[in-house]
């Protein structure tokens, strides 16, 4: 009796081994977690997170042991390329009575750039007052410049145009079109 068990275990294990292979298993619609959480790490890679953050910056500008300006804002966030912040407000210590205050301004590290914007004041000790949207800086060259229409507000005269140059070196400021003046007493 133990010879007829062996021979329907061995028949079976030949009709087992000599069948076809199995079925590959069906595709998955939804991606294993480990899957998700790596697209996830890749969008955080990409998505622009500020490196830190400060509440009411205070920055210092030194140049031959001497103070040049003093940056203060709001709010400040230093991301790989630029610092951005929130009501900018740039006073020159070179300079008295210079000083540019805005509702935002941005740092290019690389081009050594400050660009301002969202009713740009910029109040300078002998040319008065000028409004305008937006304003770059190059502190290198020592300029301001705008694109925007401007107002310019200096003892009873009031100055329109539309684009303007500042050289803080020799203090000339030129309007580049639609210049008009009004004269108040």
């Amino acid at each position: 009796m133990a010879r007829f068990w062996w021979l329907v275990l061995g028949i079976m294990w030949l009709v087992v081994s000599c069948g076809p292979p199995p079925s590959p298993a069906p595709p998955v619609k939804n991606p294993p977690v480990e899957q998700k959480k790596e697209k996830n790490d890749q969008k955080e890679k990409t998505s622009p997170k500020p490196e830190n953050s400060f509440k009411h910056l205070e920055y210092v500008f030194w140049r031959r042991g001497r103070v040049r300006w003093v940056v203060r804002a709001d709010q400040a966030y230093r991301f790989r390329s630029r610092l951005e912040m929130t009501h900018p407000r740039i006073v020159s210590r070179e300079r008295a009575g210079l000083h540019l205050e805005a509702r935002r301004g941005v740092y290019f590290f690389s081009r050594r750039l400050f660009f301002f914007q969202g009713k740009v004041v910029l109040h300078t000790p002998n040319k008065g007052t000028l409004y305008t949207r937006t304003l770059y800086y190059r502190p290198e060259e020592e300029k301001l410049s705008g694109d925007q229409p401007l107002l310019l507000k200096d003892r009873g005269m009031v100055l329109h145009g539309v684009g303007f140059e500042y050289d803080l070196k020799t203090g000339k400021l030129r309007i580049f079109k639609q210049s008009r003046v009004e004269f108040h007493a």
